[in-house]
This record gives structure tokens, C-alpha cells and sequence, in this order.
């Protein structure tokens, strides 16, 4: 009864809802209000405040900790000889390399640092002094500046016209409807879910979150999870109340969301458990004077290194990570280094040591011709945003010449329904009239991303030894046994398959 009321609950009246969306975080909408339109698709450009591929521009990191005093970096440690192989191994090298950097110090913790046992990577607040030691200490592979996915105001838009679709739509559409109601449900399957938190509490929710952790800076350098830099155990249970959502702005609801669409009651992977992970800070946005999520770059790295070094010896091996997080510049190749090498090897080994997928949502710039870190990543899961168009009959189509419009590329591995989904938020940030903890009107690639990893999950219980690239292979040709291939109006050359559960269970991967 309750789903049958849920599923046909629509947006009320027009009433819009105003995100702040910030590197690849959508733009939460209830109500009415036709897209602005873009002429022309955004045409991605590389950073160029990031160091060149293998080094560091110590230049600018001194001028600007002349400038501040302090510079928040990150320090890539000296990676392991080909020799080390094993996890055990190469976490006593790093806890070796991070051991002998802090020595250095003569005993003084640095200002804000963060090394977590076997991380590849430390962080901090460097003075100019820290800065020239770094630049002489042989632990150190490369230091760059500990950057803030920031947010920005993007114009709301609601559900109208080839928009107003029935609520729920995105589950039938994926095939995901079928393969739940025939005991292909991620059972025994675990997603993380790395965000701005997530409300256990939430109804569609309740008994689903196993596991919390926290890992967040503030804007000032100080600890934000309940005053600390981090919270996590290497219990089964994490600390639980750690990931709690933030509360200071509507996007707060975010993680819930996803997390929601991903393995909730009414989820892709209903059965599938999850392990929420708060990596979002309170970020200060000087323009527009409010407080926002910002994610660190360290501390996005960090959470990586919890799913792949300490929930395994707690028993624990997720079936998908999903990071709805990232924007700003697009890349049209991958993007592995120099961008957060700590990043791309966090990746990689939760790939290569226990076959775990990250998916990252592509960015919502527009973009037709690249896409933002870090889903750019070679070994990451990029997912964009599919609509369906009442022009054309009901047709699968990217989500396109719109403000906040799917990022794609040569290199975008997937496609996933993103308009228009209805998730799970926190009652206290359900600002649609109902304070029922769930909305509809979503729109971004962060809606698309968790379809993908909850579709995992259901691979993964189908077939537990099955690898990450058979898995994405499988939703990927699913397209050819009644999926759906997308070519990209914007970029003809770039054809992808919207992703289809039910079909892809019946590949053989």
C-alpha cells in the first residue's frame, strides 16, 4: 500500500525548490518551470592550476603561502617498488614513508595534518618553512593544493512539458522493477555511499545503513566531523551517527537521496545494504554569503582509502562505490594524472585488489566533448543523465542544451536515467509541502551515478567472482539484447547504452 501511494504521488503545484549544485551535484527541483535553455552545448577545458603530469609548481604553491600564510596541500607519498604487491605490503611502505615525513617535523605535528595508517597520501596546512622541507624530503612523491569541489547557483528548473513524467519512471525504464520482483535484488550486497551524509532514520531508509564514517576539514582547517578530522572504526558498524547528514543548506539532502535510488525500499538494489560516508564539510561561499557542502580532495581520498583498507578487515567488501561529486573543468581523455594521483590509486586498488567499482557521476556543465574529475579517472565508472522526451514518442535521449545539461565523451562508460527521480530526504530538509521525507524533481548526473551502482549490486549477487570490466561490460552491451544505445545529439560521435539491469543479467559475463 505504502509503494502504490508513493509511486503515484506526484510534484505539487509549482512550487521550486533552489539548490546551490556544485561540482556534479544536481539541482533538486519540485514543481513546474520549463529549463533555461543553453544555445549551444559548453565546451570543456582543461584546469590549468593543476601541476603538469609526474611534478609540482612549487612557484605557485609558495607565492600563495606568502600570500596566506599557510597553503592546504596534499602530499603524495613515495610509491612502493614493483616488489610490493600485496595490501599488507604496501601499507607498512606508506606508514614507513608518512612516519619519516612527520619526523622531519622534530616531533611538531603539522598545522591541520591528516595521515591516515597506510594511506597513500598525507594532508596539511603548509607554511612557507613546510613547503621547503616537503620540496627536500625523499618521502615525498609530489605535493599540490588540497582543492575544494566548490558550489555554485545554477538556475532551478522544474517538470514541464517533455519532462512531466509519472513518478518512479526510472526503475521500469532500467529494468530494475523486473529483476527485484524476481529475487535479483542485491541481497548480501553492500554500496557505499560517499556524500553529504545520510539520514538512517529516512522511512525508505530504516535498518538499510551498516556502517558510518566521517572524514571532513572545515573552511577554517579544522576537524568537521563533531569537531574532529575524521570519525571511523574498524568495526563492522563504523561509529554510527558519524555520517549524518549536514543540515545548513537544502543539498544537504543529497546523500540521502542517492543513497535512496541506489539501495533503498524502493531503490534499484533493494535488498543491498549500505555504508554511508559523510565527506562533505561546511564550505563558505564568500558571494553569496551562505554556508555550503565543499568536499576536499583529501578527504574524498580518505574515505577511498576507508572502503579499501579497513572495511576489508572488518569483513566487509562493497559491492559498488558510488561518488555523485565532481565538476568544474572537463577532460576530454582521462584524467589520471596529474589530477589527484591519490585519487586515481584509491581507484585502482579497490579495482584491482577486490574487484570494487567506483562510479562517479560525469558532471552537469554541459559538456559534450569531456568530463569532469573524477570521474575522468581510467579505472573510475562514469556515469551521465538520460531523459525521455515526449517530442519524440518517449525516446531515450541525453539530458542536453539545458542549464546543468549531462557531461559527456569519448570516455564516458555509461548511461543512466537523471531526470526527474524521486528519493528519499531528510524530513527536516523536505521543503516540497509534505515533510514526508521523500521528493520528486531531481535532476543531475548524481541521480544517474546510483542507478549504475545499485545495478552492480545486482550483477554482483548474480555473480559474486565476476570482475569489475565484465560487470560494466555486461551493462554495456546489454544494449544489443533490448537496451537502449544513446547517441548524443550534441556530439554524434559519442554513443552510449542507457543501462539496462534486467537485460544485462542475462549477458554472459
Amino acid at each position: 500500500m505504502l509503494g502504490a501511494t508513493r509511486s503515484a504521488r506526484r510534484p505539487r503545484g509549482r512550487r521550486t525548490v533552489l539548490l546551490v549544485l556544485g561540482a556534479g551535484l544536481c539541482v533538486a527541483v519540485v514543481g513546474t518551470g520549463a529549463p533555461a535553455l543553453a544555445a549551444t552545448p559548453a565546451t570543456a577545458t582543461v584546469a590549468t592550476d593543476r601541476p603538469a603530469a609526474g611534478g609540482t609548481d612549487w612557484s605557485s604553491l609558495e607565492a600563495r603561502a606568502r600570500r596566506d600564510g599557510r597553503v592546504p596541500v596534499v602530499v603524495a607519498l613515495r610509491a612502493p617498488g614493483s616488489g610490493v604487491t600485496t595490501a599488507t605490503a604496501r601499507r607498512r611502505h606508506f606508514r614507513a614513508q608518512r612516519d619519516g615525513l612527520l619526523a622531519r617535523f622534530g616531533g611538531q605535528r603539522p598545522h591541520a595534518f591528516r595521515g591516515l595508517d597506510g594511506a597513500p597520501f598525507v594532508a596539511l596546512r603548509a607554511s612557507l618553512a613546510d613547503l621547503g622541507m616537503l620540496r627536500a624530503a625523499t618521502e615525498v612523491r609530489s605535493v599540490s593544493v588540497d582543492g575544494v569541489t566548490r558550489l555554485a547557483v545554477t538556475s532551478s528548473f522544474g517538470s514541464a512539458g517533455g519532462q512531466q513524467l509519472a513518478s518512479m519512471w526510472d526503475y521500469s525504464r532500467i529494468g530494475a522493477d523486473w529483476a527485484n520482483a524476481n529475487g535479483l535484488n542485491g541481497q548480501g550486497q553492500t554500496i557505499v555511499v560517499i556524500d553529504t551524509g545520510v539520514d538512517r532514520n529516512n522511512p525508505y531508509l530504516r535498518n538499510k545503513v551498516v556502517n558510518e564514517a566521517c572524514f571532513a576539514t572545515d573552511y577554517y582547517g579544522n576537524g568537521d566531523c563533531n569537531g574532529a578530522f575524521y570519525q571511523y572504526s574498524a568495526t563492522a558498524a563504523g561509529v554510527t551517527g558519524s555520517a549524518a547528514q549536514c543540515s545548513y543548506h537544502a543539498v544537504c539532502a543529497h546523500g540521502t537521496h542517492v543513497a535512496h535510488t541506489a539501495a533503498g525500499s524502493f531503490g534499484v538494489a533493494r535488498g543491498a545494504t549500505i555504508i554511508a560516508i559523510r565527506a562533505s564539510h561546511a564550505d563558505w561561499d564568500a558571494t553569496r554569503r551562505v554556508w555550503v557542502p565543499g568536499f576536499n580532495y583529501s578527504d574524498l581520498g580518505n574515505a577511498l582509502w576507508y572502503v579499501h583498507d579497513v572495511l576489508p578487515r572488518a569483513g566487509i567488501v562493497a559491492a559498488a562505490v558510488n561518488m555523485s561529486i565532481g565538476g568544474g573543468a572537463g577532460y576530454a581523455g582521462y584524467c589520471d594524472n596529474p589530477v589527484g594521483s591519490w585519487i586515481t590509486y584509491e581507484i585502482n586498488v579497490l579495482k584491482s585488489d577486490y574487484q570494487i567499482p567506483t562510479v562517479i557521476s560525469s558532471g552537469n556543465d554541459n559538456y559534450a566533448n569531456g568530463i569532469t574529475w573524477p570521474a575522468c579517472n581510467s579505472n573510475a565508472v562514469s556515469v551521465g543523465n538520460t531523459t525521455l522526451t515526449a517530442a519524440s514518442g518517449g525516446v531515450d535521449a541525453v539530458y542536453g542544451y539545458v542549464t546543468g545539461g549531462s557531461n559527456t565523451a569519448a570516455t564516458l562508460d555509461l548511461l543512466a536515467p537523471g531526470t526527474d527521480i524521486c528519493s528519499a530526504v531528510p524530513a527536516s530538509l523536505d521543503y516540497d509541502g509534505s515533510a514526508d521525507g521523500w521528493q520528486c524533481g531531481w535532476i543531475g548526473t548524481s541521480m544517474a551515478a546510483p542507478h549504475v551502482a545499485g545495478a552492480l549490486a545486482i550483477l554482483t549477487q548474480k555473480r559474486p567472482t565476476a570482475t569489475v570490466d565484465q560487470m560494466v561490460a555486461a551493462l554495456q552491451r546489454s544494449g544489443s539484447t533490448g537496451g537502449v544505445a544513446i547517441t548524443d545529439s550534441r556530439n554524434t560521435a559519442v554513443t552510449r547504452t542507457r543501462i539496462n539491469v534486467a537485460n544485462a543479467l542475462y549477458y554472459s559475463f
